[in-house]
């Protein structure tokens, strides 16, 4: 599911103490050679890649920080759940996504790049690789301005609304095309960034954000067989394992 994400200065708050202080953690684990490098090093190399961020690392970091931080406001609205399965979740969910968002924009302020570009949401992910047509010149299409696996507004209104059992379960359903989402784009940036470190990110939250995908499908069928009850066992034998 893509929507549209809108002007980037409208989006949601992070939580601006929190992603500081990560920053320097995930920022920290790098040299400063490599996030100051020299102009003249230009973007030739070797396979290992560059060590100047191209349109390509600076969009992924700053797009993938803000699709985070939709993870950490779905996961704060279902804090208060009743089901310590889901909240146990959703506060592993945002406590990952937290440190990232850190690592990310660490990286943006050690290239001295704002966490904020000029640049469409997505237009990276939809160019050309390592293209180098200007901003002015560039069209991008209704897709390039969309990060997938948002969730549109409406949708979080109605999580924050739900009760107990069905708020756990569209929680889950939106938090795995959320994921799923994420996936994509860290998997696009693995291929096409220029900078060894964000392609290891990318590659690491791809691992993460599916072994997430996976627990939460899990979590999904153990609901469903709670609500199921013992009536409805003998038709659901095989994926509630009784």
């Amino acid at each position: 599911m893509m929507v549209p994400f809108g002007d980037r200065r409208r989006a949601f708050p992070l939580v601006v103490m929190a992603v500081l202080a990560v920053a320097a953690f995930g920022a920290g684990r790098y040299s400063l050679a490599e996030a100051h490098p020299s102009r003249e090093d230009g973007r030739a190399g070797s396979g290992q890649g560059s060590s100047v961020p191209a349109e390509e690392d600076l969009g992924f970091a700053r797009d993938m920080a803000q699709h985070h931080g939709q993870a950490v406001l779905m996961s704060e609205l279902v804090s208060q759940n009743r089901d310590p399965r889901v909240t146990q979740l959703a506060r592993s969910i945002s406590s990952n996504q937290l440190v990232e968002i850190g690592q990310l924009q660490g990286m943006l302020s050690l290239w001295g790049e704002s966490w904020l570009g000029d640049d469409e949401p997505m237009s990276w992910m939809h160019s050309e690789p390592h293209g180098h047509e200007p901003h002015h010149h560039h069209h991008p299409s209704p897709q390039a301005s969309a990060m997938p696996g948002m969730a549109s507004q409406s949708q979080l209104d109605q999580l924050r609304r739900l009760p107990g059992p069905l708020q756990a379960r569209t929680f889950l359903l939106l938090m795995i095309t959320h994921h799923q989402g994420g996936v994509l784009m860290a998997q696009t940036a693995q291929e096409r960034a220029s900078t060894p470190v964000i392609r290891e990110l990318a590659r690491r939250m791809a691992y993460e954000q599916v072994e997430e995908i996976n627990r939460m499908r899990g979590l999904l069928v153990a609901l469903e067989c709670s609500r199921s009850g013992a009536a409805h066992r003998s038709t659901r034998r095989s994926a509630c394992g009784s």
